[in-house]
Formats: structure tokens, C-alpha cells, sequence
């Protein structure tokens, strides 16, 4: 796959990407869902705990036409609160068990990135909340988050992380905002 087409794979994934209208969650998902409950879901995916010991459920998966990622569900308290999507370097897939993959190069996340961001303005408008700086080694990104907010009032989040070694990280979140709510109470 060109670069070129990988790039509009990933802008076509984004508009691809459902968000169930009437209880919120990602894909076929539902907010509140248990491992189990996801794991029927997608039988090829692969249960797993995060650093903090709360369960992880991995999948690597289409999101779309032709771009494929690892989707990670994170759950809190046993129950689905967010789903962070990670784009790979375009024809490399992610290793389940360790949850590593190759990120994209700078020039290839700044194209990801920009795909993305116009995909996704598309679908939801203009983000409310587009901000930050990031400068490692000497280079400089900006901006390196935006924020909508779904009808429903789900939020979408699209990070781009410097990383070591002179590559970029590109990620698409969904979170539900009643956990997010409180998990920044008192903030």
C-alpha cells in the first residue's frame, strides 16, 4: 500500500467508525460492557491487564475501508469506559501479547494526523478544544490534541505523541464522559 493510500485509508476508517446513537460506546460496543461481554463480541481478540491491573481487551482490527489498527478497550472497575485506537506504521501489525507495534515516522503521523483531524472536523465540526505544544530533542509538534464531543455526548479525542527515536504516535480515543466525569471531579 502507497502511502497515499494509506493516508486516505485512515481518513475513510475515521468516517467509518459508528458510535451507537442510543447508549454511547464505540463500534459494536456499549459503555458499561464486561470483558466477556466485549470478548463475544470480537472472539479474535486477546484479554489482557494494563500496568495498573485493570483489564485490557486487544484487538487488531479494520476500522474502516482499508486501514487497519490495534484497538485497545480499557475497562475500569470491570466495566468499558474507553477505547483507544492505535495506528500502526502503515504495513507493520502490532504484536497482541505485548501490545507493541512500530509507530509511524514523523512526516507519516503529520499526514495521519491531518487526514484525521480534517475526517473527523467532517463528522463532528470544528473541535472545541485543539491545543498544545510538544518540543523533544529539538523538534517541535503543534498542535498535538483535538476534542469533540458526539451527540451523544461520547468524546472523541485524536493525540499525537513525540516520541524517541524520531517517530510520531498517532492515537484516536472514545470515552465515555460519565467516567471521564469522574474521574475529574475535583480537579
Amino acid at each position: 500500500m502507497t502511502r497515499l493510500a494509506a493516508i486516505i485509508a485512515i481518513a475513510l476508517a475515521t468516517l467509518a467508525l459508528p458510535l451507537d446513537a442510543s447508549a454511547g460506546g464505540y463500534d459494536k460496543t456499549k459503555w458499561g460492557m464486561s470483558v466477556a461481554e466485549v470478548q463475544k463480541l470480537y472472539p479474535s481478540g486477546k484479554p489482557s491487564r494494563h500496568p495498573n491491573g485493570e483489564a485490557v481487551f486487544l484487538l487488531f482490527k479494520r476500522v474502516g475501508p482499508m486501514a487497519e489498527a490495534l484497538v485497545m478497550f480499557m475497562f475500569d472497575e470491570g466495566k468499558l469506559t474507553t477505547v483507544h485506537i492505535h495506528f500502526p506504521k502503515f504495513g507493520t501489525t502490532p504484536d497482541l501479547k505485548t501490545t507493541n507495534y512500530l509507530v509511524m515516522t514523523d512526516a507519516q503521523a503529520a499526514e495521519a494526523w491531518d487526514a484525521l483531524r480534517k475526517s473527523l472536523g467532517s463528522k463532528y465540526g470544528s473541535p472545541p478544544v485543539e491545543h498544545k505544544t510538544e518540543s523533544l530533542g529539538g523538534r517541535t509538534l503543534s498542535p498535538t490534541e483535538a476534542i469533540w464531543t458526539t451527540a451523544e455526548g461520547d468524546l472523541v479525542m485524536l493525540f499525537r505523541e513525540l516520541l524517541e527515536g524520531g517517530q510520531t504516535d498517532v492515537t484516536l480515543s472514545y470515552s465515555d464522559p460519565k467516567w471521564l466525569g469522574n474521574r475529574t471531579k475535583g480537579l
